[in-house]
């Protein structure tokens, strides 16, 4: 049972409206061939990777229009503290993300190219500029996570981690 939330942090939304454009753009030319090609010959193939289009544009539109993510650390009745990614779309909120604070090796801000090995993108923005790589232990396989803390949860995380991890932004 969760005792007490120690930080929530709710990182505001990307300017939606170039994604919004962007989706609608690849809609509305996906429909538009669907509905001026000819169904028989060649133009058949056209027509049907015209769904493609119209499919990748759903997609944009889902993904980076209408969802987005709250973190949160909270304390338990016995005292160990979890992380926690609560993904928001609409009225639904669903967990997608529960981990034990001793279980993070180190907090760093996410490089351009980020390395290999098994990531979770946890961001209301494609390339968000101020994220932060958030890498577990080998019980999970070495996994990081991307996502965007203000600074107090950043904070907050450093002094969880182990001394030497924390040192990085002191």
């Amino acid at each position: 049972m969760i005792e007490r939330t120690l930080c929530r942090c709710t990182p505001p939304a990307p300017r939606r409206l170039p994604i919004m454009l962007l989706s609608a753009a690849l809609i509305a030319a996906g429909l538009g061939l669907w509905l001026g090609l000819p169904t028989t010959g060649p133009w058949a193939i056209l027509r049907v990777l015209s769904l493609a289009v119209v499919t990748a544009g759903l997609y944009i539109a889902l993904r980076w229009c209408f969802r987005s993510y709250v973190y949160t650390l909270e304390q338990h009745e016995d005292g160990h503290i979890d992380f926690a990614v609560t993904e928001q779309n609409g009225r639904r909120q669903v967990t997608v993300c529960r981990v034990s604070t001793a279980e993070m090796v180190s907090l760093v801000p996410a490089p351009r190219k980020l390395p290999p090995g098994p990531r979770y993108h946890y961001c209301n923005a494609p390339h968000p500029r101020d994220a932060f790589l958030l890498t577990l232990g080998e019980d999970h396989g070495g996994a990081r996570i991307l996502f965007t803390p203000d600074e107090t949860m950043r904070k907050l995380l450093l002094s969880l981690l182990p001394r030497e991890n924390g040192e990085i932004f002191s």
